[in-house]
């Protein structure tokens, strides 16, 4: 059955921002939370449920804020407080669901099941009211973000906690900085040898699954293609380009010399699980 999380009896409510658009949520909490909890892209899952209360607040915060402020928000607020919203709401699920069980499928970890699949259920079936209303994961990201914002990039900045995807930011997103930051979590992802990578030998560009998946977002105009690009094929003309502006020198001149054949690497579903960030610096 279907679950609203209203996150009834939550008291402690974030404050707002001196300088911030009428009700805009002040995400310095969830800022502290990732700075505390996280490491080089991996979440300390165990240590976040002990103490749930938090990152609890915040989300209530963001809720009630939104329910009574959204439409008087910039454009800039309304993109961070949305991908603020997914990531914060993923860490919450994969907590409450922490610790994980061994055995199962391989879609859930390379090691054993790390209940990612248990999470992407979570995206359609957890809901979570926010903008005065009822949205899943899913929706968040597919209805809101996607159709309503139309920037490739969040695609960088959306962390469905697996290793597969890009590296949760230690920082939250801000509408000063947001163009900022989905611009460096752009170059942070193409330039990961994991997730794009040159074999100039054998004439590949190997690059993530996700670039399969959302490469209709990527998609150039007739008026946007260079000469070099139309050697590639359509459906992968915009990525490419955008991979080829961010990555090394040397990257993209193997990347603009000649075509290559574009291969996807398997996602990996795997928990973007880790110890707590302060014994790991």
């Amino acid at each position: 059955m279907k679950t609203i999380v209203r996150l009834a009896g939550i008291l402690l409510v974030l404050g707002l921002p001196a300088a911030a658009g009428a009700g805009e949520v002040d995400h310095s909490g969830y800022d502290a939370l990732l700075k505390k909890h996280t490491h080089d892209g991996l979440v300390d899952y165990a240590a976040i449920k002990k103490d749930m209360s938090d990152l609890e607040a915040y989300l209530q915060a963001l809720s009630d804020s939104s329910a009574l402020h959204y439409d008087e928000w910039t454009r800039d607020a309304r993109m961070a407080f949305w991908i603020n919203a997914y990531n914060a709401a993923t860490i919450y699920a994969v907590a409450a669901e922490y610790p994980v069980e061994r055995g199962g499928s391989a879609r859930d970890d390379g090691q054993g099941p790390d209940r990612v699949k248990r999470v992407e259920v979570l995206r359609d079936s957890m809901y979570i009211e926010l903008a005065g209303r009822p949205v899943t994961l899913n929706e968040i990201e597919q209805k809101i973000l996607r159709e309503e914002f139309g920037d490739p990039r969040i695609h960088f900045a959306l962390v469905p906690a697996s290793l597969g995807g890009p590296r949760l930011s230690a920082d939250a997103y801000s509408a000063e900085e947001i163009d900022a930051q989905l611009e460096r979590d752009a170059v942070r992802f193409v330039n990961d040898p994991g997730k794009v990578r040159v074999n100039v030998t054998r004439g590949r560009l190997h690059v993530s699954e996700m670039f399969d998946w959302y490469a209709a977002d990527f998609a150039l105009g007739d008026g946007e293609i260079p000469g070099w690009l139309r050697a590639y094929r359509k459906k992968t003309r915009g990525f490419v380009k955008f991979i080829a502006e961010r990555v090394d020198a040397n990257t993209r001149a193997a990347i603009m010399k000649r075509s290559l054949k574009v291969d996807y690497t398997d996602y990996d579903w795997s928990l973007n699980h880790g110890v707590r960030a302060q014994n790991a610096q």
